[in-house]
């Protein structure tokens, strides 16, 4: 079953968060999606625990001016 969690406002509206049971080989997930604009066809992104708090780390990192510039 998916659960709909507190989305986050952006500049163009607001990013929705879905957790929901990846399977056994996924576990937990979260679903990003990202504010509709006309003619979308709905992009998302799907990440793992594993993978939300890697994202997570660089978007505080990114936020307080540390994260590295890729080469």
């Amino acid at each position: 079953m998916a659960n709909e969690l507190k989305g986050v406002n952006v500049l163009n509206g607001k990013v929705g968060l879905t957790r929901y049971w990846g399977g056994v080989a996924n576990g937990v997930c979260v679903q990003l999606s990202p504010p509709r604009v006309a003619n979308s066809i709905g992009d998302y992104a799907s990440l793992t625990r594993e993978q939300t708090l890697e994202l997570a780390i660089a978007l505080i990192e990114a936020a307080n001016g540390t994260r590295e510039y890729e080469p």
